[in-house]
């Protein structure tokens, strides 16, 4: 027995010497934990920060050519509503016979002729002369080229005349999708289509902000730029012309579906 308790002492003794020294390694182990986390938190602030600058410079790069597209925008959206309330007589199936009645007399929306000329076609589809048609001149003059060629294509100065027809816009989109050439037997091709939307976008129907997408590159920061009509009649014909059936191809567009384009909530022509 006497010999038991002096082993029991020296063990006792040995856990005593002992103690500070694991005690020494757990305390040691528990900085080892946590010598990381000054970096976990600089790579947290780190990413934080590079996303709120890819998010600004991406939104800042959208707003620059937003507003470069705005700028060459004639006419703002109240000038162009009482453009249209000032000419009542200018219906949508008055606007469609004189369209194609100027077309033919030039030889095609595609082919050229000046300003004045146009007019005097125009003039002689109206019953009366049209009002507050200073706001038609700055739209015009807005694209001429300085040194360049007076003359426009027809298509466009239909577009441009366009802004003072009244009626709703699916009786205006009917008039255009006619203009075309468009009926129940007869469908408009995609690149007469094509044509429509540039000259509608040059008069100013369609608003600066349905145009702008996202192109390359997108990092570090997302770019944008204006879509060509070719990619704004794809996504058209993602709307339009798919839910239609598989019997329809987005190069043939029947007179229906040239009126849903364009009154469509990807153009969002008022």
């Amino acid at each position: 027995p006497r010999q038991a308790m002096m082993r029991l002492r020296v063990c006792a003794s040995s856990r005593q010497r002992g103690a500070p020294f694991f005690r020494r390694l757990s305390t040691e182990a528990k900085k080892d934990e946590w010598q990381w986390a000054p970096y976990v938190v600089f790579g947290i602030l780190g990413s934080l920060g590079a996303w709120f600058w890819r998010a600004s410079t991406s939104q800042s790069n959208r707003v620059k050519v937003l507003e470069a597209a705005e700028k060459v925008q004639a006419l703002d959206d109240k000038e162009k509503e009482g453009l249209r309330e000032a000419n009542d007589a200018l219906t949508a199936e008055v606007f469609g016979d004189l369209a194609r009645g100027c077309a033919r007399r030039f030889g095609g929306l595609e082919r050229k002729a000046s300003y004045p000329s146009f007019v005097e076609c125009a003039t002689a589809y109206l019953e009366r002369p049209l009002q507050k048609g200073h706001l038609l001149d700055r739209v015009v003059v807005s694209k001429v080229v300085p040194g360049g060629d007076e003359d426009f294509e027809v298509g466009f100065l239909v577009a441009a005349l366009g802004l003072a027809a009244s009626g709703s816009a699916d009786e205006r989109a009917r008039a255009y999708a006619s203009i075309l050439g468009a009926d129940d037997a007869t469908p408009v091709h995609r690149r007469d289509l094509e044509r429509l939307i540039a000259w509608l976008d040059q008069a100013g129907h369609i608003p600066p902000d349905v145009m702008v997408t996202e192109t390359e590159p997108k990092y570090p920061a997302q770019h944008y730029a204006l879509k060509p009509p070719a990619t704004v009649v794809d996504d058209l014909a993602k709307e339009v012309v798919v839910g239609a059936g598989d019997d329809v191809d987005d190069d043939h567009w029947s007179h229906d579906q040239v009126v849903q384009a364009l009154t469509s909530s990807t153009l969002k022509i008022p």
